[in-house]
């Protein structure tokens, strides 16, 4: 038998395969390992649209939908065919559905499951907002929103352990307003803000909901050509991850980057170990609250945008990237002003999953039947990036919003249930 050094070669083979492998895309900005090969989820006929956003109950019982649609007519508005919808996660039996129009882009159940929290998005033909922040009660399908309409407020997120519920209100990071609060008429709640801090892209909760996430603006002097100072001229611009501790309510990290500039969604490890932010043309960076830096650069086969989401125990780290169609709008010598077309990024939306050890690829879903309608005319970053996947509380299953609203084994990649309309 031959050998090297004394070594025979089988002890040889043995010292190899025990040696740490360091894996393509595992450490900084490095290409990703290669995904495995993609797994075809197969979902059935369904009555109700791909869902822009999707939430599980923090107590396993109840799973819900935001389908976006339009409104009849320009004043007053009022839905046609979208809305959220709660069924029973076990039986699939629907509970509640509320009707709403516009782009429902993000989706959270209240800790005590009673109640949801939504975001929602629309223009109405033309450059007028029609964004607001919403709270459903599920017994009743009463919606309470007194945080005013016609602006630009979308941004919102609720706790799943406790009662906290963050939400966009003005040029503030947040505003943490308590549920209880709210049924007291106190909405006010506790503003977050720093020196030059301005408006939130994205927030979310850790699974655990021990801290939360704000992608926000700041305020930069601008300057001449010159390199000249422009007095009383600010920029603002999209650079700041802020990691906040839901006790103490004060910024526990943050990170400055101009990497943050094309983000449009968050999401944040239990414990608040890895910030994951997604962005478009398939990218999705994790941030490390301790280094207070760039992590990991993951890249996915896909123009468009991403969707990233740790589960509740951290583990893993889903992404889904999305696939939309959504209305465009130009000014224009038409009779109305403007004029209108579709821009579309294709059919499929795929969910690739990764281990949170090294950030390694270990599963690679496709569904076919996984493209959604938008409705807002601008298009923003919210609009084609809604929240359209959500853990079980147990970790063990995945809802997505493909196939209508599909509940997916992640172990054996079968489809356990298919939510639907009666």
């Amino acid at each position: 038998m031959s050998r090297v050094r004394g070594l025979k070669w089988p002890a040889l083979t043995l010292l190899v395969l025990t040696c740490p492998l360091r894996l393509p895309g595992a450490f900084g900005t490095e290409p990703p390992g290669q995904a495995p090969m993609p797994q075809s989820i197969r979902t059935r006929e369904h009555k109700i649209p791909n869902a822009q956003s999707v939430a599980f109950s923090p107590d396993g019982k109840l799973v819900a939908a935001a389908v976006g649609g339009p409104s009849n007519a320009r004043f007053p508005l009022t839905p046609t065919s979208g809305g959220v919808a709660v069924w029973n996660a076990e039986t699939g039996e629907r509970i509640r559905f509320v009707g709403e129009y516009g782009d429902l882009v993000s989706l959270a159940f209240t800790a005590d499951s009673s109640s949801l929290l939504y975001g929602r998005i629309y223009t109405p033909g033309d450059s007028v907002d029609d964004d607001i922040v919403c709270l459903v009660d599920i017994a009743q399908g009463e919606k309470f929103c007194p945080w005013g309409r016609f602006g630009r407020w979308h941004v919102c997120a609720a706790s799943p352990t406790s009662d906290l519920l963050l939400i966009e209100k003005g040029n503030s990071i947040a505003h943490i307003i308590s549920q209880k609060g709210l049924e007291s008429d106190a909405v006010e709640g506790v503003r977050l803000a720093f020196e030059d801090s301005h408006s939130p892209r994205c927030a979310a909760f850790a699974p655990d909901g021990s801290f939360f996430a704000v992608v926000h603006s700041q305020l930069e002097s601008a300057f001449d050509a010159e390199g000249n100072e422009r007095p009383n001229v600010r920029h603002i611009r999209c650079k700041c991850l802020t990691l906040y501790d839901s006790v103490k309510l004060s910024p526990h990290c943050r990170i400055i980057s101009d990497k943050l500039e094309d983000c449009s969604a968050v999401t944040v490890s239990s414990g608040g170990k890895w910030i994951a932010t997604g962005h478009p043309a398939g990218v999705v960076r994790v941030w490390s609250s301790m280094e207070k830096t760039l992590s990991h650069t993951l890249q996915v086969s896909s123009a468009g945008y991403t969707r990233p989401l740790f589960s509740p125990r951290g583990q893993q780290l889903a992404i889904l990237a999305q696939a939309s169609s959504s209305p465009t709008w130009k000014y224009a010598d038409t009779p109305s002003g403007f004029q209108f077309g579709e821009s579309r990024d294709g059919d499929q939306s795929e969910v690739i999953f990764y281990e949170t050890d090294t950030f390694s690829p270990t599963r690679h879903w496709k569904f076919s039947d996984g493209f959604f309608r938008t409705w807002h005319a601008n298009t923003p970053r919210a609009a084609l990036n809604p929240e359209r996947i959500a853990f079980s509380w147990d970790g063990k299953q995945l809802l997505i919003g493909a196939g209508g609203v599909t509940l997916v084994d992640i172990v054996t990649a079968q489809v356990v249930r298919q939510f639907d309309m009666p």
